[in-house]
């Protein structure tokens, strides 16, 4: 990022400031170098090679690769099960927060030669994400070879894959004094069904609360 000394452009300061906070702005994004001599040149014109170069700079901050784009990136993907610590203060990732993902690359926060490329229309496909026990959250992002990831600098996606296991048992509860076991006619029970894994966790929140159970003539003998 460039520094935020913003002297760099003389003629500048007698924009609107709404202009010149954009211009700052494309200016600490290296979308521009204006054009010399502490100029930025905020009257001139702009000719058609110009114009690419400013589009092609503001996409190399996003996602976006329109089909038919013939620029190609290489795209790093890792991932980390503690967000909050993966990264240290100047923005760099910490190594031991952080892994691999996707089932490319070789190190986790930077461009290396297995990252995969993207496509004519700007896509890397066939991409998976393995969760083992824990919520993981992964990061994708794009630059050339050698490129190192920087939290406080780099765009990325970001998702988060919840891990849950799989349901393994049918929980009841209900509302029942300890140890009983029977309903008088006229008492109604309240229990609720959950299906839930090996921990006796709620899966999915797959449930059915407030199953009523009625007592009948006599007692009725709870199953």
């Amino acid at each position: 990022m460039k520094s935020d000394n913003f002297a760099v452009f003389d003629d500048v300061r007698s924009l609107p400031l709404n202009a010149y906070h954009a211009v700052y702005r494309i200016y600490e994004a290296e979308i521009t170098e204006g054009v010399g001599d502490h100029r930025y040149g905020p009257d001139g014109n702009v000719t058609r090679a110009q114009m690419a170069a400013f589009i092609m700079r503001t996409l190399a901050h996003t996602a976006a690769r329109p089909a038919g784009v013939s620029v190609q990136a290489f795209v790093d993907v890792f991932s980390s099960t503690e967000p909050d610590d993966a990264f240290g203060e100047d923005g760099a990732c910490d190594a031991g927060k952080v892994d691999k993902a996707g089932g490319v690359g070789v190190t986790p926060c930077e461009v290396d030669g297995g990252d995969e490329l993207t496509n004519a229309n700007g896509d890397v496909t066939g991409l998976t994400v393995q969760v083992m026990d824990a919520d993981v959250t992964v990061w994708a992002w794009m630059g050339d070879r050698g490129a190192e990831f920087d939290a406080d600098d780099a765009a990325a996606a970001r998702l988060t894959v919840a891990f849950s296991k799989a349901a393994s048992q049918l929980l009841v509860t209900d509302n029942l004094a300890e140890g009983q076991t029977h309903l008088t006619f006229g008492d109604t029970a309240t229990a609720t069904l959950q299906v839930a894994d090996e921990d006796d966790a709620a899966v999915g929140g797959q449930g059915r609360n407030g199953v009523r159970i009625p007592g009948r003539r006599g007692r009725r003998r709870l199953p």
